[in-house]
């Protein structure tokens, strides 16, 4: 592992905490999924799977944690120690085997599904006709939809998405069948199903760790083909229409693709599907502000859990990293003593660069620079009395590479330390007043310096 061991802990917590905040959305948004069924809602259900991609692929708890860094975490926040990396290390080689894999399996199943349908051809020229009513009838302008057969295929299905093609097996189907069959592949279309799965299986490759991820993931198969056939019933008109072209195309698949559309899937799965249009087709409607009501209990409950399983995170881990620090300091702790260095003033080649940073006080900081040569990288000056002890402790890269680091007082007074590698120092301060921390680079090219300073 070549990334730096603050990267390193902070990659693998932003996983961490969006698998969590994935998965607090996912149990509570598939409560309220089954509680807009039941009141005759069963799109919503669908859309509100959706929305929990989105927290399994943006990392809100995360990015929210390290914007209140300073006031959550008190600057400890992902800072390392020799355990901790250990640890992160062993964690992302883990999750880095399970990812390839993941990639493996997806590469494989998309080399599958364009070697099962590489030879087709067109339709009939009614059939044609026919699929542009259907796109009419739905309002739906796809223009890069193609209509085909295949020899390969036994069940109608929808596949692609930058090319999308609606594949028929090669049976003779009447008028009214190949309608049903039509109206649900293009429904598919404009639900934009392909993508969703897609999307779905990507959130499941990131998070294979994570056992609500893959409840999520079976969701969206189920869930896709029960709003399918609800929207495809209520423009049939006709239940018991759309029900028997299911069973004229009923037709076990062996090869099966988690990454496209099919009408019919397996035949264990018909009977469920039956009886949730008769089930969805009985349920009467209730009000708009009844939908809303729950929506906003579910919102609610939502960020105040995922609040609090950040904040139980946070806790943990800067209750982990006051039991590791120790090792830290001994592991760090050179066998040569530095040897402080007093200044004044800055050369004039040096070019002094103060770091934007969020907030920067005499307790801690956390540092994550890359200095070019010739610069000096300093904190913003914070209030210090005579006698403090600053600890400073980076880790720079290259290793070979030697810098200055030190504290430098709002008069012009340095005091600073040479090394290389990894450098810890503690430093007392001969007087009070304005002091900031720096990193200053002389040695020829651009370096990165990694780490934090604790009063």
């Amino acid at each position: 592992m070549t990334l730096m061991p603050i990267t390193l802990i902070n990659i693998l917590y932003a996983i961490l905490l969006t698998s969590i905040t994935g998965a607090i959305f996912t149990v509570l948004f598939v409560v309220a999924g089954r509680v807009l069924e039941r009141m005759g809602f069963l799109h919503i259900r669908y859309e509100l799977l959706k929305v929990v991609a989105f927290f399994y692929l943006c990392p809100v708890a995360y990015l929210f944690l390290k914007l209140f860094e300073m006031e959550i975490g008190y600057g400890k926040l992902f800072n390392p120690t020799p355990f901790i990396t250990g640890v992160s290390i062993m964690g992302m080689q883990l999750w880095c085997m399970g990812v390839v894999l993941g990639i493996c399996c997806l590469c494989y199943d998309l080399y599958r599904l364009k070697r099962q349908y590489r030879e087709v051809f067109e339709c009939k020229k009614w059939v044609q006709e026919l699929f542009s009513k259907v796109e009419k009838e739905l309002g739906v302008v796809s223009a890069n939809v193609q209509l085909c057969q295949s020899y390969h295929a036994k069940i109608p299905c929808l596949v692609g998405i930058r090319k999308p093609k609606i594949i028929l097996p090669v049976e003779a189907y009447d008028e009214e069948t190949l309608r049903m069959i039509l109206l649900h592949e293009l429904i598919h279309y404009k639900q934009k199903d392909v993508m969703l799965k897609r999307i779905t299986f990507c959130i499941l490759i990131i998070h294979f760790f994570n056992p609500v991820a893959w409840l999520l993931f079976c969701q969206v198969q189920k869930q896709s083909e029960y709003v399918c056939d609800y929207r495809a019933t209520r423009c049939a008109g006709d239940i018991r229409l759309y029900v028997r072209s299911l069973m004229l195309v009923a037709d076990e698949d062996k090869w099966f693709s988690v990454l496209s559309s099919q009408l019919y899937e397996r035949k264990h799965d018909l009977v469920k599907r039956i009886n949730k249009m008769r089930e969805t087709c009985k349920v009467k409607k209730r009000s708009k502000w009844s939908v809303a009501f729950v929506l906003a209990i579910v919102v609610l409950t939502s960020n105040m859990s995922v609040y609090a399983a950040s904040q139980v995170g946070v806790d943990a881990y800067l209750d982990w990293y006051e039991e590791t620090d120790v090792m830290l300091t001994e592991q760090m702790q050179e066998p040569m003593k530095y040897e402080e260095i007093i200044s004044y003033g800055t050369e004039s080649s040096v070019v002094t660069v103060v770091a934007d940073m969020e907030q920067a006080t005499r307790d801690s900081t956390s540092i994550n620079w890359t200095v070019n040569n010739n610069v000096k990288m300093c904190t913003p000056y914070f209030s210090c009395e005579k006698g403090d002890r600053i600890t400073i402790a980076v880790v720079v890269e290259p290793t070979d590479v030697n810098i200055t680091v030190g504290l430098e007082r709002s008069d012009g007074m340095k005091v600073s330390i040479y090394g290389k590698e990894s450098i810890m120092h503690t430093f007392t301060l001969p007087y009070g007043g304005s002091w900031r921390v720096f990193v200053q680079n002389q040695s020829g090219e651009t370096i990165t310096a990694e780490g934090c300073y604790i009063r």
